[in-house]
This record gives structure tokens, C-alpha cells and sequence, in this order.
């Protein structure tokens, strides 16, 4: 038994230089590493009671949010296909396209050749639009006559010029009355002494060429009222009620020129 204590003595000694050791390590550890500047500042401002400058932390944005928050609702969607499957429509047909990417978005008998009835009048003024220009106006005029004490009415194609006396409308809201240009014409013409009195009219209608109704046309449309003939000059559009919309249109009878 007396042998064993200095054994434990030696195994306690070896421990306590292991510890120490172990310590050393670390605190050489510590020794060697970089010093951190922003600790380092800190510890000789406490030591000194100087101010410490570190860098401030980024804001960090916050996220955008609405102001009213919008309910969930479905999407709308729609489609003409049950509407122009109509049974009332006939033969319906009709194209739909986007005009900026060309995508067709709805498509009956395009391909299908028929005839264009008043869907015409729709091309007819997308030209007038395209050659003449949104402000071009249609224009009826008065001129001096080639024999003395004539004078010239001369049509432009406007077709809303009314018979009717000034202060009452027609069916063109706004038309110009034969009344108030017969009027300006007489102003006109006393204002030159070297005049002769009226004594003959003329009608010029040749502005526009071509027959003035297409022999195909059914003559229905022009006796119920719905078109009349073609022509550079006439009143009315040759109602014979300027007050109806629906009026029957007279036969054409030429017109010297």
C-alpha cells in the first residue's frame, strides 16, 4: 500500500502539466490571432471614455404593400360564338382580328365570298378616309355661267344640302339650305354692276363618272327609300320627304351639263 502513493503522485503531476500545458495552447492561440478592430476600438475608447465610430447597419427597405388590398375575383372571360350561332343572324358571317399582332380571334365564313350589302359602306368610307383625308369636305358651288346672265350650280357630292327654307332641319342635322346659298349668289352677283340679270341655271353633276345606279341593285331599295342614286348633285339625298329618314327616292333624269 505504501508503494502505491507515489504512483498517484506522478499520475497527478502528469494531469496538472497536461492542464497547464492545454492553457498554454490556448493562450498562445489568443496571442497570435489578428486583432479584431472594431473590439480593439471599443476597449481603448472604455479605457479612454472617448466616443466609439462603428459603421451603422444598412437600412433594410420594407417590403411595398397596397393600400386597399383588392378581393379575389374571378377572371372574365367572353365569346361570341353562342351569340353568332343565332339562328335570327342567317348567314352571318365576320372576322375578328388583332390588328397589332394579326391573331385572329374570331372567324365565320372570312374565307367565304358573298356579298358585301351595307357591310359596303364601311369600305367605301375606309377609302374616302384613306385617299381624301379626315377633313376633306364635300362642297357645292356656284360659278359664272359661259353666256351672259348664266350661272353654274356645280355638286361636290354632298348629298345633305336641303330645299328646305332656313330654320328648318332635315335628316342631316346642320345641312346647308339652297335658300342661303341662292341668297349669297345674288349678293354676289348685284355686287358688280357689269352683271346681266339671271336669266338661266345650270346643273352640274359630273363630278362623279360611272352610272349612278349599278344595274344588279334591286330596285326595291331606291321606291321603300333606303338608297338613292349616285350623283354629285342633289338634295336631300334625293328624299321626297327631307323630314323622314325612310323616304321614297326619285328616278334619276339626266341633268345638262
Amino acid at each position: 500500500m505504501e508503494e502505491s502513493k507515489p504512483r498517484k503522485r506522478l499520475a497527478a503531476v502528469l494531469v496538472a502539466v497536461a492542464v497547464l500545458l492545454g492553457a498554454g495552447a490556448v493562450l498562445i492561440g489568443a496571442s497570435t490571432r489578428a486583432p479584431d478592430a472594431v473590439a480593439t476600438a471599443s476597449i481603448a475608447a472604455a479605457n479612454t471614455g472617448a466616443s466609439v465610430n462603428v459603421p451603422a447597419a444598412e437600412p433594410v427597405s420594407e417590403r411595398p404593400v397596397p393600400v386597399t388590398a383588392s378581393d379575389a375575383r374571378n377572371l372574365r372571360t367572353c365569346s361570341v360564338s353562342a351569340l353568332a350561332a343565332d339562328p335570327r343572324l342567317a348567314d352571318f358571317q365576320a372576322q375578328v382580328v388583332n390588328a397589332s399582332t394579326g391573331e385572329v380571334l374570331f372567324d365565320r365564313g372570312g374565307d367565304t365570298s358573298s356579298r358585301t350589302a351595307s357591310v359596303l359602306k364601311v369600305l367605301t368610307s375606309a377609302a374616302a378616309l384613306e385617299v381624301l383625308g379626315p377633313d376633306y369636305r364635300a362642297t357645292t358651288t356656284v360659278v359664272t355661267g359661259s353666256t351672259p346672265g348664266s350661272v353654274v350650280l356645280v355638286g361636290g357630292g354632298d348629298l345633305t344640302l336641303t330645299r328646305l327654307p332656313t330654320g328648318t332641319e332635315s335628316v342631316y342635322p346642320g345641312a346647308a339650305h339652297v335658300d342661303e346659298l341662292a341668297r349669297q349668289t345674288l349678293d354676289a352677283w348685284r355686287a358688280n354692276p357689269a352683271n346681266p340679270p339671271i336669266t338661266s341655271l345650270v346643273l352640274d353633276a359630273s363630278f362623279f363618272g360611272g352610272p349612278g345606279w349599278e344595274p344588279s341593285w334591286d330596285e326595291l331599295e331606291r321606291n321603300a327609300g333606303s338608297m338613292p342614286d349616285v350623283t354629285a348633285l342633289q338634295v336631300d339625298g334625293d328624299r321626297d320627304d327631307p323630314s323622314r329618314q325612310s323616304s321614297s327616292r326619285a328616278t334619276p333624269v339626266p341633268c345638262p351639263t
